[in-house]
């Protein structure tokens, strides 16, 4: 298994323990570490040239996060992606974007959807570049607006890491 290199620049400092989550997380949602992908302390620590212990603690997020299973003794794999979530996650984000959107259309005005507007055209744009990745998350950024817009930041976030699970489904399977 091999861990993607990351990027620093424009971060913000980080503990060693977020940085180490921070990677992972974003192995798994980009399936750089597809679905199943046994995680082993010891090989993650030297990969990543740190102790056992902040991967240790990262990896306690990420199953916090649905993102890991953690087994005692069995150690650690990347959560699979079964049929029943996907209709859950579906089930969800249908339920977030029928709530987000009624709440903005009670509180915003039109004249303050040029943002949605803009997001909209650049879709379109893409789609007409045969660009999927950028419509893919010009499409995510979308509905994020959207949920921004309700003024509602519980939804807000929800929202977000729903999103997330879909980015990490599409990228698995669809891509």
């Amino acid at each position: 298994m091999k861990i993607p290199q990351i990027t620093t620049t424009n971060q913000r400092y980080q503990t060693t323990q977020e940085w180490v989550y921070s990677t992972l997380k974003d192995a798994i949602l980009t399936c750089a570490l597809p679905p199943e992908t046994r995680l082993t302390l010891d090989e993650l620590a030297e990969q990543l040239q740190v102790s056992r212990v902040p991967v240790r603690e990262a990896l306690l997020q990420l199953q916090s996060e649905g993102l890991v299973d953690m087994t005692p003794h069995a150690g650690a794999t990347v959560s699979p992606i079964s049929f029943d979530s996907i209709h859950e996650l579906f089930m969800i984000l249908e339920e977030l974007e029928v709530l987000s959107g009624r709440v903005v259309v009670g509180k915003v005005a039109p004249g303050e959807l040029g943002t949605l507007e803009d997001i909209l055209a650049a879709m379109g744009q893409s789609i007409a570049a045969g660009d999927m990745e950028k419509w893919a998350g010009l499409n995510t950024e979308f509905h994020k607006e959207i949920s921004h817009l309700s003024g509602m930041p519980f939804l807000q976030q929800i929202t977000e890491k729903t999103l997330e699970r879909w980015d990490r489904l599409r990228r698995c399977f669809l891509t």
